[in-house]
């Protein structure tokens, strides 16, 4: 298994989330096995992938389960993007950097931040990365911004935004 041990119980992400990182190969065949962790709870679940645009894509808004990556530093503090949903509902909103923490502000169609105070400073998710979980509006666009937390920092950042299943588990 390349997730590391203690880390395939749900601990890492938000509320029922499980959140991993992992470099994978090109060409290489990857089993990947989601299970609920306890066999006597049933529920839906959500598996994603996430793959980067190309970089002649960079400036395009964010499509669904595909990545940006940005270098980031003192002459350049912050990307911006945006998202427009197909489908109303729940998504999950995560930057990442492997080189220092990001920060995110994700901005409402009329303007205001939709990340509550405190919240947009990396401490959320897992390591250096920030994950929120927000409800869009299909049709509306919304703009994203990711930040280094310290904006002497320099390297790669991702942003990505992904469906969110949201709800508990259901027991039945």
């Amino acid at each position: 298994s390349i997730v590391n041990a203690g880390k395939s119980d749900g601990d890492d992400g938000i509320d029922n989330n499980e959140l991993q990182h992992k470099y994978l190969e090109a060409g290489e065949r990857y089993v990947v096995q989601v299970y609920l962790e306890y066999w006597t709870v049933h529920g839906s679940m959500l598996l994603n992938v996430r793959a980067e645009d190309p970089v002649e894509k960079l400036w395009d808004p964010l499509t669904l389960g595909y990545a940006k990556k940005v270098w980031l530093a003192p002459t350049r503090t912050h990307f911006t993007t945006k998202f427009t949903p197909k489908e109303s509902g729940w998504y999950n909103i995560e930057t990442f950097s492997d080189d220092e923490d990001t920060v995110m502000e994700i901005y409402h169609p009329d303007g205001y931040s939709m990340v509550a105070a405190g919240e947009s400073d990396g401490d959320r998710g897992v390591g250096n990365e920030e994950l929120q979980v927000k409800r869009f509006e299909a049709g509306k666009t919304y703009t994203i911004q990711v930040y280094m937390q310290d904006l002497d920092d320099e390297g790669f950042a991702w942003v990505h935004v992904w469906r969110s299943l949201r709800e508990p588990i259901h027991m039945s």
